[in-house]
C-alpha cells in the first residue's frame, strides 16, 4: 500500500509572490492598474492548510502576471477545500 502523501502538500510562494498583498477593499486598488483574474485553490489538505495554499496559490498567479496587489472577489470554503477568485492589480507603492 502506498503512503498518500498529497495530504500533506504546501504551496510554496515564489519570491516575487512574497511582495503580493491580498485587500477586500476596492479603494485599496482604486489608481491601480488592473492586469487580469486570478484564482488560487486548494482541496486536498485540512481546512486551514488548504485557506493558506488557496491564498498562495492566488499570489503566485498574481505575480506571473506582474501584480503586487489581489483584490478578493470570492472566497469559498467547504469541508476541506478553498476556492479564491479575484483580480490582479499593480499598484505604485504607498508613500
Amino acid at each position: 500500500m502506498l503512503p498518500l502523501t498529497l495530504a500533506g502538500c504546501t504551496t510554496k510562494l515564489t519570491p516575487e509572490a512574497e511582495a503580493v498583498r491580498v485587500t477586500q477593499d476596492t479603494a485599496a486598488v482604486r489608481d491601480c492598474t488592473r492586469l487580469g483574474e486570478v484564482k488560487g485553490g486548494d482541496n486536498w489538505n485540512s481546512a486551514g492548510r488548504a485557506q493558506e495554499n488557496a491564498y498562495r496559490r492566488i499570489k503566485n498567479e498574481a505575480a506571473k502576471l506582474g501584480a503586487n496587489t489581489v483584490l478578493l472577489l470570492t472566497a469559498t470554503s467547504h469541508n476541506n477545500a478553498t476556492q479564491l477568485r479575484g483580480e490582479a492589480f499593480t499598484c505604485r507603492a504607498p508613500l
